[in-house]
């Protein structure tokens, strides 16, 4: 891509106060990432320890932290990068904790956990979770298979990992295993014994799993003023990547990290929200300016350097598809209007080939997919 900046990634990167970034495919996001942080080192003089950068995942992170370097290095910036917050929510969340581990309610020498270990724990203990009244209406022991008429046994393995969805889903959501207890669905309060018992047992394993990190790092910053107030004296700009992505509870550290200053910088696609079975939500990136009022401003990337007009043209003329804005008839915004375009940077002109296959089988469709992995397999692609 071309380093000289477009009019819109210009405007993003010199923003003020909330700013919303709807960056498509190909359209540079982490080149306006990284120029913006480079506008705030280099020419507001913000120092590193001031700057927040988080993204979706490790890797990005890591291609992020390396692209700025190179970038720091070509411009004869010399910075300790380290003394900058960046990564991941789990990680950014894991560092506020060891800061402030005096404010926490964590006991000493916790073991943090992975997914599977937080599984196994639950593996582990599964009699107790079955022993709650009415469980089954909540995590199945067998099922009845539609097509063949049979009752197929749950393995308790995968039973494990449905509790530890439930559980880790309902935490991020900042629910409370005793409000959900005195529910009068007979389910929600199934879910909340099971919450229950989930936090009894981790308290004794003294175990910090994933979600963990983020609730108790959300406590301290909404509970404790001092460790608000420093945080908030320390860490001045907040720059999120894959904004579509987040889930409640990264919505609401990101609005207590803002502070007053409001000084929030998000990126994201609402067409590329993949994760809601990981509990994202979309609503975050839509809402964002509802959020932070009148003073927030929704740029717009248009240009893709990716792809060819053929691809971008069908791109826009496949999501133009469903009448998406008649929600905003009734009061609702369900899409950011968008208008992808060809850079036209010195990429040949060729057709573009585009196909898109539905398959009425799922095991068929599930095939091919498989079929495609094997040959890009054997063909030394991945």
């Amino acid at each position: 891509m071309e380093s000289i900046q477009n009019p819109d990634q210009y405007e993003a990167i010199h923003s003020e106060g909330p700013t919303l970034v709807i960056a498509g495919p190909g359209t540079g996001k982490t080149y306006t990432i990284i120029q913006r942080v480079l506008y705030l080192i280099r020419d507001r003089k913000v120092k590193p320890e001031q700057i927040m950068i988080v993204t979706y995942t490790v890797k990005a992170a890591k291609e992020l932290m390396t692209r700025l370097t190179n970038e720091l290095s070509r411009q004869g910036i010399e910075i300790n990068l380290h003394e900058m917050y960046i990564g991941t929510f789990h990680h950014i969340c894991r560092r506020l904790l060891k800061e402030f581990r005096e404010y926490t309610r964590l006991e000493r020498n916790f073991i943090e956990t992975d997914q599977f270990e937080q599984q196994y724990m639950v593996y582990e203990h599964l009699a107790d979770f079955e022993e709650i009244p009415n469980f089954e209406l909540v995590v199945q022991s067998s099922y009845i298979n539609n097509r063949t008429g049979e009752e197929v046994t749950v393995p308790p393995w995968k039973r494990c990992r449905t509790i530890c969805q439930y559980v880790n889903r309902l935490s991020e959501e900042l629910m409370k295993a005793d409000d959900m207890i005195r529910s009068r669905d007979e389910k929600i309060r199934v879910l909340g014994w099971m919450m229950k018992r989930y936090e009894k047992l981790a308290r004794k394993k003294n175990f910090l799993d994933f979600t963990k990190l983020q609730t108790e790092a959300y406590y301290i910053l909404s509970e404790k003023e001092n460790v608000r107030r420093r945080v908030l004296e320390k860490i001045r700009y907040i720059l999120v990547d894959e904004y579509q992505d987040t889930n409640y509870i990264q919505e609401r550290l990101v609005q207590i990290l803002g502070g007053r200053e409001r000084t929030i910088f998000v990126v994201g696609d609402d067409d590329q929200s993949l994760y809601r079975f990981r509990g994202a939500t979309v609503a975050n990136i839509l809402q964002f300016q509802k959020h932070f009022g009148s003073s927030c401003r929704v740029i717009t990337l248009h240009t893709n350097y990716r792809s060819g007009q053929g691809i971008v043209s069908f791109c826009m003329r496949w999501m133009a598809k469903p009448d998406w804005f008649s929600w905003e008839r009734m009061g609702h915004l369900y899409r950011y209007r968008k208008g992808l375009l060809e850079s036209g940077g010195g990429k040949e002109s060729v057709p573009s080939v585009v196909r898109i296959t539905a398959e009425e089988d799922d095991r068929l469709f599930e095939d091919r997919v498989c079929h495609f992995i094997e040959e890009l397999k054997r063909k030394g692609c991945i």
